[in-house]
């Protein structure tokens, strides 16, 4: 079944136009049930085919069609101002006249309460949830078999950021540093306040035992250039710096902070150094109880 109208019919049912509308050739409505099909009476297309509504004032309003054989497209006032794309391989594009990328691309964001694809099977290896719970409560999940790696990162040089009630609480810079409560970290941890934790593990390149191998053996494999200073060397640096020596001062620790790795070693070091002062002083006792208890022994 055929009918075939004029353009100008065609433009004055479907747009809100008060204008004299134009002259076009005409059109032909093809029947193939269930399926209608609008198109010229001649072969003339052209690369733009769709439809264009406009206002009573004679403005465009909205386009609905296709750009040559890949694109169907809604745009509002023109065709080039498109926002909403499907290309022929199905990817959509909304709030955007870029060409879809992507199965779903959206610009200007996307207010929804769940996203979901969260059973992973061995058929459906790949699973990710966004969901609201209910009562204030959100989550976002991510599943995978075990051969697969969930990823979360930026794609350009920004940090990564997480926050708790629309407060930032925790960043991961673009260098790779994390910032718990610092928006600059400048180490690999940085936190600025309290951290409670029921142990700290700190590896040291060169333990204090050089104290004793030096000591004992009288070289150190460890740290040759340590030497163990006397009681009266102590005892001088201290009258003079109000600290013992290798040991920062009060101002340094409060303008540049404390290394705990290094002043855990440090500790230990004058720990040791204590004990051998101890055993030498324990020995010269001894020694002195002998010969107390020798020149005792000749009065008698």
């Amino acid at each position: 079944m055929k009918k075939t109208f004029l353009a100008a019919f065609l433009i004055a049912a479907t747009c809100l136009s008060a204008q004299q509308p134009a002259t076009f050739s005409a059109v032909t409505i093809e029947s193939y049930s269930p399926i209608l099909f609008l198109k010229r009476a001649n072969d003339y297309g052209g690369y733009i085919q769709g439809v264009q509504s406009q206002l009573l004032d004679g403005s465009n309003n909205w386009f609905y069609g296709n750009i040559g054989t890949d694109l169907w497209t809604v745009g509002k006032g023109d065709y080039q101002n498109r926002q909403l794309t499907v290309s022929s391989s199905g990817n959509v594009a909304i709030g955007t006249s870029d060409y879809p990328q992507y199965r779903l691309q959206v610009n200007d964001g996307m207010i929804t309460s769940k996203i979901a694809d969260a059973n992973v099977s061995s058929t459906n290896k790949v699973g990710y949830l966004i969901n609201e719970l209910g009562g204030d409560v959100f989550e976002v999940s991510f599943a995978r078999d075990n051969q697969g790696t969930v990823n979360m990162k930026t794609f350009l040089d920004r940090p990564l950021v997480i926050g708790t009630n629309n407060t930032e609480r925790m960043r991961i810079a673009a260098n790779g540093n994390v910032g718990i409560g610092s928006k600059n970290p400048d180490a690999p941890l940085t936190v600025k306040g309290l951290i409670h934790a029921e142990e700290i593990k700190v590896d040291l390149n060169v333990p204090a035992d050089y104290v004793f191998q030096k000591y004992y053996t009288g070289a150190s494999s460890l740290k040759p250039e340590y030497t163990i200073p006397t009681l009266e060397d102590v005892e001088k640096f201290t009258k003079e710096n109000n600290h013992l020596p290798n040991i920062p001062s009060a101002k340094e620790i409060q303008e540049k902070g404390l290394n705990v790795g290094e002043m855990s070693n440090l500790l230990l070091q004058k720990i040791e150094e204590l004990t051998l002062y101890t055993i030498e002083q324990n020995k010269l006792i001894k020694e002195q109880q002998k010969r107390i208890e020798a020149l005792e022994q000749a009065k008698k």
